[in-house]
């Protein structure tokens, strides 16, 4: 998707991380990012704009993370919202992975087009198995629901999982030739132990612990020498 964008379109993100950034630079692709409102006077027409609304992680003084955060977002980055405006007028919106009940993108969404009224492209929105009443809900707001996400994926997961498969052991140090195979179960015998390493990492991390059993030695016998003492009353006695 990131490979087929086009010099004039813009990305609109809302995690912190930079992943984009590396899928945009491993596909060659020109771009501009924009995290502050300062950052608005760099917005370029010939090259993909990616628009970080909520922060960077590489910019920690511009994440977006409390409620009071959250709520004051267009009074404190006003040129930010102002880009939102001007490409949900000029654009259709595409939003993928993103909940249709998450309240910060509903809030963000209808704040933004708010004022388009009939200027508003259509957006869409890509989901997995969307809730009917979500469908329901978005669609007078000029919001599409692609269902198509579902048969993507019944489609490519099977090749994806086949083209790359992962396997993995998890093992002690002190085992070597492990190798996991996902058509092989009977590997064990190939498995070499060292049983010196094996042995001094026993020595360093488990170590017996005694006092448990001289506990439990002492609410057995504490109890019985009453008894015991009684026992040997009665037989001096006798």
């Amino acid at each position: 998707m990131v490979g087929k964008l086009k010099a004039s379109d813009a990305i609109i993100r809302f995690n912190y991380d930079c992943l984009i950034e590396r899928a945009l630079e491993e596909a060659g692709k020109s771009h501009n990012v924009i995290v502050t409102d300062e950052d608005v006077s760099s917005w370029k027409e010939d090259t993909v704009n990616l628009l970080k609304i909520h922060g960077c992680v590489n910019q920690r003084a511009s994440i977006v993370i409390t409620t009071d955060d959250y709520w004051e977002f267009f009074e404190r980055r006003p040129n930010i919202a102002n880009i939102l405006g001007s490409e949900a007028a000029k654009h259709s919106l595409l939003f993928v992975g993103h909940g249709l009940e998450d309240t910060d993108f509903n809030r963000i969404y209808l704040q933004v087009t708010r004022n388009l009224a009939k200027f508003r492209r259509k957006s869409y929105a890509v989901q997995l198995n969307p809730n009917p009443v979500d469908v329901d809900f978005w669609k007078p707001k000029r919001l599409e629901i692609i269902r198509r996400m579902l048969d993507i994926l019944r489609q490519d997961a099977p090749w994806v999982f086949d083209f790359h498969g992962l396997n993995y052991a998890l093992y002690h140090k002190w085992c070597r030739n492990v190798h996991p195979h996902a058509l092989a179960y009977n590997t064990e015998k190939y498995v070499r132990l060292y049983t010196k390493s094996r042995r001094a990492y026993r020595g360093r991390h488990n170590q017996p612990v005694w006092w448990p059993l001289a506990a439990l030695g002492l609410l057995v016998v504490v109890p019985a020498v009453p008894g015991v003492r009684a026992a040997a009353r009665h037989f001096r006695e006798v």
